[in-house]
This record gives structure tokens, sequence and C-alpha cells, in this order.
């Protein structure tokens, strides 16, 4: 059964990229067929050419679009058909043996055809990814087969005589020590020492409950330290990293007694401590009220006045 146009062409398109491979690397083909096979198939899958020519250093690109630009009007149907046909018959040279000159006593008949179909269910059938075992795959495939053989044999055999004294060992020693360790549990965690989903959540509730209480006790002994304590920081004193001396921390009734001391350097290198006063304010002339304002420049009217021997009054 031939395929029909285009699907045909398309398809052929496939193995011709599959048989011939990189088209301007093949050694099959000659470079008059390389660029016949690229000229037929850019008219087949985009029509007439139309664009303009390459620089003249570009020889390779410049030469295809030549060979592309010959095909002038041609359809892309009449193109899709010229090449299955050529690339028929190029089939038929590179895969029929050669023959001597002198045995061929008649012309030789025109291709009658490739059968497609079986070509291209060849090329799928190799194209196709095929599942590959790894070596982990295949060593597991091999573990399962061993463990199975294994299991299938052991069915019909009998279990083996185990005797009480190398049981004991193994069994009871856990089971010991788990007893002495739940002999001081709560009768509540006891009942739920199985390993069960409700189990774990009982215990998970439990041990969130116990983690609250606690986390509350802290919180309350720390705020009953703070009110009985004052607001004395829980340093047990303030260390100077240029001077290495160590100063014991303010006691609760020197807090509010005085201005806060600053260290005085002697001449013996140590350093005392004395009460940091700040230093008297100074009056200026930006902060001056209203009424001084006013008084001051009676007293200048007043002193020009004077100097000039006119009696005015000032408030007047």
């Amino acid at each position: 059964m031939d395929l029909a146009f285009p699907k045909k062409y398309h398809e052929v398109v496939k193995y011709f990229d599959y048989y011939i491979g990189d088209l301007e690397k093949t050694p099959l083909l000659t470079d008059v067929q390389k660029l016949m096979f690229y000229a037929l198939r850019q008219q087949a899958d985009h029509g007439q050419c139309i664009t303009s020519a390459p620089p003249i250093w570009y020889t390779t690109e410049r030469k295809k679009h030549q060979a592309w630009k010959q095909l002038g009007r041609m359809s892309t149907f009449e193109a899709m058909v010229f090449f299955v046909q050529q690339f028929e018959e190029i089939l038929m040279q590179l895969e029929k043996p050669a023959t001597p000159l002198a045995s061929t006593s008649a012309p030789t008949p025109r291709n009658a055809g490739v059968d497609w179909p079986s070509r291209l269910q060849e090329m799928e059938a190799k194209t196709s990814p095929k599942p590959k075992l790894t070596q982990h795959s295949s060593g597991a495939l091999a573990s399962e087969g061993v463990h199975a053989d294994r299991d299938f044999a052991a069915v019909g055999q009998s279990p083996s005589p185990v005797t009480v004294d190398e049981e004991v060992p193994h069994v009871s020693s856990p089971s010991l020590s788990r007893d002495a360790e739940m002999v001081a549990w709560d009768a509540d965690i006891l009942s739920h020492s199985a390993v069960t989903l409700e189990n774990i959540r009982y215990l998970a509730s439990e041990l969130m409950h116990a983690r609250h209480a606690l986390r509350q006790l802290r919180e309350e002994g720390a705020s009953q330290h703070v009110e009985q304590n004052g607001a004395i920081p829980c340093t047990s004193g303030l260390r100077s990293r240029e001077t290495s001396l160590w100063w014991p921390p303010p006691r609760p009734g020197s807090i509010a007694t005085g201005p806060p001391l600053k260290p005085i350097w002697g001449s013996n290198g140590n350093a005392a401590r004395a009460p940091m006063v700040a230093p008297p304010m100074r009056p200026s002339a930006r902060s001056m009220t209203e009424a001084a304002v006013g008084v001051s420049l009676r007293v200048l009217h007043l002193k020009t006045s004077l100097d000039t021997g006119k009696s005015t009054d000032p408030g007047a």
C-alpha cells in the first residue's frame, strides 16, 4: 500500500534524514545532488525563493541560494514529487550491486518504486528508544530471583530446631530492661505504651502540656524575681575593656541618691569615681522673654535721649 502526498513526502523526508544524515557532510551524494535535494526541499517547505542573495564571501550559502532560485515558480506539490522521485533513484543506485558493462545486453528498466511502508517500519524499529537495564536494576532483578528461589525452596522444609538457651539472650534481655524502666511510669502512660497512632498522639499531647506548664512556671518565677529586686541588671559587674577594671554592681539604695559617677584618673594610674555635675547654664540672647526685650529697649532709648539733651518720655 503506497502513501499519498503530502504525507508521503513528510515520511520520506524523515527517512532521508535517517539514511543520508547531514546533507553537507554525507559521502553518499555529490555536490550537485546535495544542491538539488536542498533546493527541492526548500521549495516544498517554503515555496518560491524571495530572499536576497547572501554576500559573495559566503560561497556555500550563495550556491544554495542560487540552486533554490533556479526552481522559479515551481509549486510545492511538484517539489515534493520531484524530491521523492530523485531520492528513490538515489536509493536504487546506492543499494543495487554494480554490474559489469558486458553483461548488460538490454537497457535497465526505470525504477519501479520503493516499498516505503516497510522501510518506515524498519526506521521506527531502529530509532525507537528501547528500555535499557542498568547495572543497578539488573542486580536488583537477580537478587529478587535469588530470594524467590530461596523462599520457594524453604516452603517444603521444616524449621530448624532451636533450643531454649539460644532464644533467651535475644528475647528476654530487652523485655527485662523495658520492665525495669516502666516501673516508675504512671498508669496512664503504661496504658498507652503500645506503638499505635492513638497512643503516639496521646503521648505527644501530654508532652506539650508539660512543656507549657514548665514555661509558665519559669515566667512566673522571673516576674517575681524582677518585682523583688527592682530594675537591677542581672549582670554581676561591669568590666572595662581599656582598663581591665572590675566594678561591682550598684546597690539598690544608691541608684537614686545622686548623679551618675564617672572615673577620674589619678597620678598612680588608678581610677576613682566622682559625681558627674552638669556645667552651669549661661543665659543667651535668644532665650530672653518679651518683657526683658522691652526693658532693654527702654534703657537704650533713655540713654540716647540723655546723650542728645532731649527729655522725652520713652513710654509716651
